[in-house]
Order: structure tokens, then sequence, then C-alpha cells
């Protein structure tokens, strides 16, 4: 049997906007964190191609293979 759920405005707007920023979420897979990794990188000496989502995945990973603390806080942010 199928149930009828009432919704405010108010609340379906707040539902469909909560579903948009979590499908976002699940496009980007630097999960907003890109200048602040890219920054981290910088200061470290790696210069990643900032387009490139995977070269600075790739890099990071190399600083997280490292034991290197801050890359590994944001592995676990991304994850």
């Amino acid at each position: 049997m199928k149930k009828v759920i009432r919704l405010t405005e108010s609340e379906l707007t707040r539902l469909v906007k909560r579903i948009i920023k979590e499908n976002e979420n699940d496009i980007d897979p630097l999960k907003g964190l890109k200048d602040q990794i890219i920054t981290y990188l910088n200061d470290n000496g790696v210069f990643p191609d900032e387009e490139s989502d995977d070269d600075i995945l790739d890099e990071l990973y190399s600083l997280y293979s490292q034991r290197d603390p801050q890359a590994i806080r944001f592995v676990r942010r991304l994850s």
C-alpha cells in the first residue's frame, strides 16, 4: 500500500536543495577542497596541473603514502 506524505512548499524546497547539494558533492571528486589542497601542495613544493583533478589527487596520494599528516586529513575528508 502506498503512503501519501504531505509537504509544505518550504519543506519541499529544503528537500530539493539538499538533494541538489548532495549530488554536487558526488560530482566533485575534491568535494570543495580543491583550493585548499592546491595551496597545501604548493607549500610543499608540488605544483600539479590545477585543471586536472586526477593530477591533484595523484600528488595528494603521493604525500599520503609518505604519511604526511595533512595529506592524511585531506584524504579522510575526501572519503
